[in-house]
């Protein structure tokens, strides 16, 4: 029997009531969805109440999920970092807020942010619209970048998809007038072959990003879509035609100010897509960002 991914769920001090609970229904269609049990972080108000609202919500869509709860009692931001090791979390979730316009306030707070910072597995952020359910998701979206990358983003994309019976579609943004670019990406190619010869080249591509991926991951990619322009303008714009698909971003290390603002960038579209985020740090440190779980090899 497959060991339960570990999800690991974040309420806010100072959170309204209405999103706690949003939090709670969404973090447990999340574990239901993904096989697996749900270890929630409250700030320390009534256990009795939110142990109430999980009854209720698990009740509501007929769920059954293993459920623990975590009670903060100083430092939201040190305890819910240490929760991950002490719980052995796989994934890290929480709200985000939705800011429409430049003028609103920003899309994630200065604690959001720290947590996403330090946070030493993924981090599935989630969208404070009450229609969007993250299990009703139709694919995961993979932006990715260089001619020939070794995607860790694309590697838990492709896990999940295959856990959640889900497509995988890859996206190749590129700086306008940049034909050499182009030219050498081999992404390009498999969108230039003809259509016998697509799975092949698509399967050799997803196989040199993902070496230790599984064939039967691998099918999971269904297509590879190229585009021009401002990569999180793009990005917005492919996610705002289809709201219904998880996006998947990684980088390096601590996030630099650019990123932050690409986020947020991403975070002020209307579609209220969730957002997946794999950052990667050196080789040099202990436990690989991917988390335990998502190291392994499936199959």
């Amino acid at each position: 029997m497959k060991p339960r991914l570990k999800i690991l769920a974040l309420i806010f001090p100072n959170s309204q009531m209405a999103t706690q609970a949003r939090v709670l229904r969404q973090s447990l269609g999340i574990a239901q969805w993904l096989d697996g049990e749900l270890h929630l972080m409250v700030p320390g108000f009534d256990l009795e109440w939110v142990g109430n609202a999980l009854d209720k919500a698990a009740a509501e869509k007929s769920l059954k999920v293993p459920v623990e709860l975590h009670s903060v009692k100083d430092d939201y931001l040190i305890e819910s970092i240490d929760a991950i090791q002490e719980v052995h979390a796989d994934l890290l979730t929480f709200e985000y807020s939705y800011a429409a316009t430049e003028e609103m306030s920003p899309a994630m707070d200065k604690l959001k942010l720290s947590v996403l910072e330090l946070s030493s597995i993924p981090v599935l952020l989630q969208p404070s619209h009450p229609s969007a359910q993250i299990s009703a998701m139709n694919s995961f979206i993979v932006p990715v970048s260089g001619e020939r990358p070794k995607q860790d983003a694309l590697k838990l994309a492709l896990h999940l998809a295959t856990i959640t019976d889900r497509n995988v579609k890859i996206v190749h943004v590129e700086a306008q007038n940049s034909a050499a670019t182009r030219q050498s990406s081999p992404l390009t190619c498999v969108a230039d072959q003809a259509y016998h010869e697509y799975s092949h080249l698509l399967d050799q591509v997803v196989s040199e990003a993902c070496p230790m991926s599984s064939i039967t991951e691998r099918q999971r990619v269904t297509e590879v879509l190229h585009l021009s322009g401002n990569a999180p303008e793009q990005i917005s714009r492919l996610m705002e035609h289809d709201p219904k698909n998880i996006l998947v971003l990684q980088w390096k290390g601590i996030i630099p100010h650019r990123r932050v603002e690409m986020i947020k960038t991403l975070l002020r579209s209307d579609s209220h897509f969730p957002i997946l985020i794999v950052k990667v740090q050196p080789a040099a440190q202990s436990r690989l960002n991917t988390g335990k779980f998502f190291t392994k090899k499936a199959g």
